[in-house]
């Protein structure tokens, strides 16, 4: 079960995270589906790669266990980043994976943010989870941007769930952005604990979140804007797409892609209903309908197999 994150518990969640970063590019979720790591210079623990991600593993140094590892049970490809709470002498340590940088020399220890300046509809991604006694994670990505005249970091936007129970196959989420302000970010945190309460070192030892192929999605939440003859409806049930077009539509071009932006499909409809096989896996695909001098259409479909 996963309920969408309170814009007060998405504060909770990253309380040790609060520091700020500032520049004005977009910058996408690096090494997103984790495939990518690299060992510490003392080769006691690993951290994705790339230096956009960060965690407590450095704390090895000082004798505590790795609470972030790199695991072989991937929603896609061969690896996601694997979470969780363990017991330090009297600390209870979360795995918290967060976008930033650690710095013992820092009294908040962790230092938030990536630079970025975007705004994206959704915040998307597969999880799995194990709850040890009723204990929850949370998954929360935070748009932010320097208030000079403030002196403070003002949130934009905020998309993010707490996971309230065990989830023992891959389920995957898709959380609106709520935006505060009209402007442009200049960074962004994406804060992954496998304890609820974990910011404040409070939890469970052993609960664990498994976390794969985190996304950005700036497709509009709904259809892109139509002529009032064009009520075009996509459906898609099991494998087929079923397609609906007003009689006003002429020939037109439909295409299925997947997040990265491949075309898997691609054949012509024509006004009225039709249905068009598709033979793709789980996941999330945006489908356009494209013709000569007439708006585009596009919309988000889920594909689940039973």
């Amino acid at each position: 079960m996963m309920v969408k994150l309170k814009t007060s518990l998405l504060g909770s969640l990253i309380l040790m995270v609060m520091s700020t970063c500032c520049a004005f590019a977009q910058i996408p979720i690096t090494n997103g589906g984790f495939e990518n790591w690299t060992p510490s210079p003392t080769g006691s623990y690993e951290e994705p790669t790339g230096g956009w991600w960060t965690s407590l593993n450095a704390l090895r140094s000082l004798g505590a266990p790795a609470t972030v590892e790199k695991s072989t049970d991937a929603h896609s490809g061969n690896y996601s980043a694997k979470l969780t709470t363990r017991q330090w002498g009297t600390i209870l340590l979360p795995g918290l994976l967060v976008s930033g940088r650690f710095d013992i020399q820092n009294p908040q220890f962790l230092v938030q943010g990536q630079p970025f300046a975007d705004k994206p509809t959704a915040f998307q991604g597969w999880y799995k989870y194990t709850s040890a006694n009723g204990d929850s994670a949370g998954i929360a990505t935070l748009l932010t941007t320097w208030n000079p005249g403030a002196g403070r970091t003002d949130t934009v936007a905020s998309a993010g769930i707490i996971v309230t129970s065990s989830q023992s196959s891959w389920t995957y989420f898709d959380i609106p952005f709520t935006y505060f302000f009209n402007v442009i970010p200049d960074s962004i945190t994406v804060a992954l604990v496998s304890s609820g309460d974990g910011a404040n070192f409070r939890g469970q030892v052993g609960s664990t979140l498994w976390i794969d192929d985190l996304n950005l999605d700036y497709t509009p939440l709904t259809a892109a804007p139509v002529a009032p003859t064009l009520a075009s409806q996509v459906r898609l049930r099991g494998q087929v797409l079923e397609v609906e077009l007003p009689a006003s539509s002429g020939l037109r071009e439909l295409s299925l892609r997947d997040l990265s932006g491949r075309v898997l499909k691609v054949q012509a409809v024509r006004a009225g209903s039709q249905s068009v096989e598709l033979d793709i896996p789980d996941g999330v695909y945006i489908v356009e309908i494209v013709g000569a001098n007439a708006p585009a259409f596009r919309q988000k479909i889920l594909s689940i197999r039973p």
